[in-house]
Parts: C-alpha cells; sequence; structure tokens
C-alpha cells in the first residue's frame, strides 16, 4: 500500500486527515502504535501552516511565487532523497544559499527581488523548518502505518 502522503503538504489535501482514514480500520492495539506518529506529524503540520499557505496560495504576490517555485526545486534537489529525507540543521540558511546561488547562476532578478525573497525567508524560518519536518513525520507515519497494515 503505497499512499505517498508526504506530498500532501504541498496541496490543499489534509494529509492528517487521510492517515486517521487509514489507521481507522485498525485493530486497537495496532491503533495505539501508529497515534503517536500521526500525532507528531500532526503537530509540524499545524506549525508549518502559514508556510503551507504561503507556498499553495501565492496569487498576485511575486515574490511569493518566486519563493514557491525556489522551494519547491530546493525540496527535489536537496531534501527529498527518494526513500530517505535530508534535514539540515538550518533549513532556512540553506534554501537562502541555494535561492542565492540560483540567482548568480541562472535565474536573474533584480537585487530588490532578491533581498525581498531572503527577507521572506529568514521571517519564516521556523515555518520552514517545521514543514521540512512534517514531510519527514508524514513519511515515517505512512511508513509505519503500512507496517501494521502489511502484518
Amino acid at each position: 500500500m503505497k499512499l505517498d502522503l508526504e506530498y500532501y503538504v504541498f496541496s490543499h489535501e489534509d494529509p492528517i486527515e487521510q492517515l486517521k482514514t487509514h489507521a481507522a480500520m485498525l485493530p486497537l492495539g495496532k491503533k495505539r502504535k501508529i497515534s503517536p506518529y500521526i500525532r507528531r506529524a500532526e503537530s509540524f503540520i499545524k506549525k508549518s501552516q502559514p508556510f503551507r499557505e504561503m507556498l499553495i496560495n501565492h496569487k498576485n504576490n511575486e515574490i511569493a511565487e518566486i519563493l514557491a517555485s525556489c522551494f519547491v526545486l530546493y525540496f527535489d534537489a536537496y531534501v527529498d532523497k527518494g526513500r530517505f529525507v535530508a534535514v539540515a540543521k538550518d533549513p532556512a540558511f540553506e534554501f537562502v544559499k541555494y535561492v542565492s546561488g540560483m540567482m548568480a547562476t541562472g535565474i536573474r532578478l533584480d537585487d530588490k527581488y532578491l533581498k525581498k525573497v531572503n527577507t521572506l525567508i529568514c521571517r519564516n524560518a521556523d515555518y520552514i523548518d517545521a514543514f521540512i519536518k512534517a514531510f519527514l513525520n508524514l513519511r515515517i507515519a505512512q511508513g509505519e502505518l503500512t507496517k501494521l497494515i502489511t502484518a
């Protein structure tokens, strides 16, 4: 059973609701084993909600659109490693370095846009960290749920 619930953090879908729905069919003993994983993922989803909203709802906001596009590229290049997830010690700093490197080599933006994007990243550093940890914890919870369903 492969659900890929962790990618729901990039959409309007609620990954926690999906986890709870799939866990509802388990017997009580197995529900007790999976519930701490779900609660932990849920707490990180709640902490990252402002950043999720910024990624999803960036209509008519150029800076948020640039940030969202760059974050998806950063996430693919440095965080999601197939079966593994690489969580940096300071994800916001790594993201700023990535954006600055992107701007230096390929994408050309005015300095004012780069400064605004970097400022936006720094303001949302805690949410970015929580977003990456939410992704990781959803993947862990999904793996544990899969083990419990197949066992």
